[in-house]
């Protein structure tokens, strides 16, 4: 299927000579109109058993219904309802067929069904979540986007403020993309034209492609009384660009937020309800946003909010690099958060890096590469860049900033009251250059 997704598909007749990336405005539009009539079947009380029997009722209006004919060549596609499952619970199901679709200005999208399942207690405080999505795409004149194997779960209660705790994962099987990077040239200097015949486009020309395997991301609430803990954590097995270098593998960050305010986080998200669900012009919304935000922000940050990454890490070249760390703020006020300068005085980082010293040699030979032509003798670059590698790690050494044990390259660096530093010595990003 993969080998299909990114096949080329031929342009519209209709389609201007100059390319465009993607033309997604028709699907946008109907989304937003969709959206929009949708807004209070659950009402106030936001119960997907209310608002399945409302929208058995419901009906869009007719300029809704001729996008959606356009869109998924059907007036009524999403199917939106709640089938007993016993025990006094409830299987919500929602979901659309699959559709191919060409845009008025000829990018060409696919996409399978999509099915989702919420399971529900009677009172919906309790929820398992399931969904699959086998396929989207989205292809115009050499590029394209496409994500295989895409799928969701959860396991959530409700909290009496309207939060839902516990955790939720998203997954891409595959995610692939091709030619975002190219320029965006005419159609005829796109297929490679030159005088006197044709030629294949040069790699620039074509950009880049390239592939991310096994992308993950789980999110998880947890309610620690009076506060709340976020968790996230995003992965990937592999990503892939060609042309580059070799594949970077095991990609993971892990990343904690303590302390968050309860009673601000059901604020925020009841504003955000109200946001989302209220009849308002689209200027009212987007001047109310702000402020929403403005108030969560700084109710987390003065209230002794700490970030705290558990890892963040990649594998390349079979070598892995880590990084660990912290982030709070030192005694902030209200006032600090809208002050960038104040709100970098009074924050506390701390940073634990380990890089292989392997791998800064191969990083500092694929920052090289590029400067040289293709028939450089490939064992004098790397003796070149493997140098400059050495002479970095023995600047860091020499200078106390840094250590090499067990054939990492370690730093503990730090930044408070505006002051960066590394294993306790005076850090300037100049040491780095040169």
């Amino acid at each position: 299927m993969p080998s299909l997704v990114l096949a080329p598909i031929p342009a519209a007749a209709s389609a201007p000579s100059q390319r465009s990336r993607f033309d997604h405005q028709e699907l946008l539009d109907t989304v937003a109109l969709v959206a929009d009539e949708w807004r209070g079947l659950a009402g106030p009380d936001d119960t997907l058993a209310k608002a399945a029997a409302n929208y058995r009722q419901f009906e869009h209006g007719a300029a809704t219904r001729g996008k959606l004919q356009a869109v998924f060549d059907n007036q009524h596609p999403f199917e939106f309802s709640g089938v007993a499952a016993g025990k006094g619970q409830t299987r919500f199901r929602f979901g659309f067929p699959g559709r191919g679709y060409l845009s008025p200005s000829g990018s060409n999208y696919s996409w399978s069904a999509l099915n989702v399942e919420l399971l529900r207690n009677k009172a919906e405080t309790r929820q398992r979540g399931s969904g699959q999505w086998k396929l989207f795409s989205v292809l115009n004149e050499g590029s394209s986007v496409s994500g295989v194997n895409m799928s969701y779960d959860s396991k959530q209660t409700r909290a009496p403020g309207g939060l839902w705790y516990g955790s939720e994962r998203y997954r891409v099987g595959t995610l692939m993309f091709g030619g975002l990077d190219a320029p965006l040239t005419s159609a005829e200097s796109a297929a490679g034209k030159v005088e006197g015949g044709s030629a294949a486009a040069s790699a620039a020309e074509q950009g880049h492609s390239g592939t991310i395997q096994g992308l993950e991301l789980r999110s998880e609430l947890r309610q620690r009384g009076a506060v709340t803990e976020l968790r996230y954590q995003l992965a990937a097995q592999a990503v892939v660009v060609k042309p580059g270098p070799p594949p970077v593998r095991d990609v993971n960050l892990k990343l904690r937020i303590l302390n968050v305010n309860t009673a601000a986080l059901g604020d925020f998200r009841r504003g955000l309800h109200s946001l989302l669900f209220d009849k308002l012009s689209a200027a009212e919304r987007a001047g109310l946003m702000q402020p929403l935000w403005e108030r969560l922000l700084k109710t987390t940050l003065t209230q002794g909010v700490v970030f705290i990454v558990d890892e963040l890490s990649a594998r390349y070249n079979g070598n892995k690099a880590t990084l660990k760390g912290r982030v709070s703020f030192d005694q902030l006020r209200e006032e600090d958060v809208a002050t960038p300068g104040v709100l970098l005085q009074k924050m506390v980082a701390e940073i634990d890096l380990r890089v292989p010293v392997d791998l800064t040699k191969d990083l500092a030979y694929f920052m090289a590469r590029p400067h040289f032509s293709a028939d450089m003798d490939e064992s004098k670059l790397r003796a070149s860049s493997d140098g400059v590698a050495a002479k970095l790690i023995g600047k860091l050494v020499d200078g106390g900033l840094a250590r090499v044990d067990r054939k990492e390259l370690r730093m503990a660096i730090q930044f408070k009251g505006g002051k960066l530093t590394a294993n306790g010595k005076p850090l300037s990003l100049a040491v780095f250059s040169g």
